[in-house]
């Protein structure tokens, strides 16, 4: 099951909007920067797609097609050897009509009509795909929906960003109300893939007590029909062992072991120590529950739509779930929105879509990254896909530890959230960066970058030149960490050493006032 089109005459804050994916694609990432949509389109394609027959429904906190005027089509591959064998006596009528399909169905929703007529223009509703007459491809395309909706697994699994792993208070009803049920069926399980995000960790949990329960009473009803007609005792299976091993591959220091009944939860063994699954890291319950989703619902044929992946994962991480993710499906697609550069790169080029406003906040320009090989390049140079050019300043810093110095520097300047720090190594390595950036950047005409870089033991004169011939800025202080220092405790220390308090702000400021990288106190 793969999306091929996506098209937004008008929705949200989506505009004239066209998508094309090869059909052969498995990982699309969406990229830009907040607010332009990337959410809004995993949203769209899972309520079109379930509209079609993969999901009997879906919850979503709001509306998808609420205020506002729309017109939206998407057009969906179906799998190879897909079973119509039910269905065959109503497909038979059309006769040597049905070789004209190519194998897709299309959805398309509107509210928007002709003022004369008060109706839309062009067809609306599921078609087949490859018809002239648009009749028999409506008709086609409501037996291809009812194949989708009878089929026995889930074709559809959308996860939000709004995740939470809390703990779980599971009375003891429920479990024996879920126990009295058959988890497997596929009715029930289909209905579960269509949860809210927020919902699916406290069901899953349940689901895992109550099927525990279930079959340790079918097992023992199985050994004591063994052992009354002298046969062997079989040996019992682990329900959990899809998801241990799945596990493994993506976290191999981390096992599943067993189910704490009592507490409710789920117990790993991580380096032989034991851990509750709240007691993981953040990064470790992120691929903990999104593997256990995927195994739980065996979704290897279906979309699988997942919001910011890389939700507490670092890079390599990130890039080892993607490839697990990726392999898992077998004739399905992957569809992400990300601001992780690592996800681009695990997509590919022409597959990794840009969603850029204008400037009236709207979204009309969505092309791959393929096919804009400058921002490809910039995307690399400053470490991250997700920046609208139009808006965003990049500063290079330098530091090795994302995060900590960019902290510092957005702290110092009081940065509005279009500044984006980098951290890109030695002041050499800013230096270079920065030049290769500023070339890239005039072939986009959008882009602003500067750099800054510590004063080191460079006297004035040293400073000065670097400053004219790189264009970086050199701070007026050996170290950034000297800008936190605060003046009047210095200067009480300098005193109590019989020394003026005045002399604080010059020793902050000195080029020479450490021997050590990192360093800020005055030698003595």
């Amino acid at each position: 099951m793969r999306v091929v089109a996506l098209t937004i005459k008008r929705w949200r804050n989506l505009e004239d909007v066209h998508i094309e994916i090869p059909v052969d694609a498995t990982l699309i990432c969406l990229v830009g920067e907040n607010g332009t949509g990337k959410s809004n389109i995993l949203e769209l394609i899972a309520t079109c797609a379930g509209q079609m027959g993969l999901a009997p429904g879906l919850q979503l906190k709001r509306q998808p097609f609420g205020a506002g005027e729309y017109d939206i089509s998407l057009t969906l591959r179906l799998p190879e050897g897909i079973d119509l064998t039910a269905q065959q006596p109503q497909l038979d009528a059309y006769g040597a009509q049905m070789d004209r399909w190519d194998g897709t169905l299309l959805f398309r929703h509107t509210n928007i009509v002709d003022s004369e007529t008060g109706a839309p223009e062009g067809p609306v509703g599921i078609r087949a795909g490859g018809f002239d007459d648009v009749n028999t491809a409506q008709n086609v395309g409501q037996v291809l929906v009812s194949v989708l909706h009878q089929r026995q697994e889930v074709n559809e699994l959308y996860i939000d960003a709004d995740r939470a792993f809390s703990p779980v208070s599971i009375q003891d009803q429920e479990i024996w109300s879920l126990i009295r049920q058959d988890l497997k069926v596929p009715g029930y399980v289909r209905q579960q893939a269509a949860l809210l995000t927020q919902n699916m960790y406290a069901e899953w949990l349940k689901a895992m007590l109550a099927g525990a329960h279930r079959y340790e009473a079918e097992y023992l009803e199985l050994a004591q029909r063994a052992k009354r007609e002298g046969q062997p005792i079989p040996e019992p299976d682990d329900p959990q062992e899809p998801f241990r091993a799945a596990l493994l591959e993506v976290l191999p220091h981390l096992r599943f072991e067993r189910l704490d009944r009592d507490g409710r939860t789920l117990i790993f063994d991580s380096a032989g120590e034991e851990l509750r699954y709240e007691d993981l890291s953040g990064g470790e319950r992120e691929v903990a529950f999104l593997t256990g989703q995927i195994e739980r619902f065996q979704l290897r044929r279906g979309l699988l739509l997942i919001d910011e992946p890389e939700l507490h994962l670092n890079p390599d991480l990130l890039r080892t779930w993607l490839s697990y993710i990726r392999a898992s499906m077998e004739d399905g697609q992957v569809w992400i929105a990300t601001h992780a550069l690592e996800a681009a790169e695990a997509a590919g080029l022409d597959t990794t879509l840009v969603l850029e406003r204008s400037e009236d906040r709207k979204v009309r320009s969505v092309a791959s990254l393929g096919e804009r090989p400058a921002l490809a390049t910039l995307a690399g140079a400053v470490g991250s896909p997700a920046f609208s050019l139009a808006r965003s300043r990049f500063i290079l810093i330098e530091g090795e530890r994302p995060g900590r110095e960019r902290e510092r520097f957005a702290g110092l300047l009081g940065s509005h959230t279009g500044d984006k720090f980098v951290e890109v190594g030695s002041c050499n390595d800013v230096i270079r960066k920065l030049a290769a950036v500023r070339e890239l950047a005039a072939e986009t005409d959008q882009l602003r970058v500067g750099g800054i870089i510590d004063r080191d033991l460079r006297t004035d004169e040293q400073a000065a030149t670097l400053a004219s011939e790189a264009g970086v800025y050199v701070l007026p202080c050996h170290e950034v960490e000297n800008l936190f220092l605060h003046l009047a405790g210095i200067g009480a220390l300098l005193e109590q050493a019989g020394r003026s308090p005045e002399e604080a702000a010059a020793l902050i400021t000195s080029p020479g006032n450490s021997r050590r990288s990192g360093g800020w106190f005055c030698p003595a």
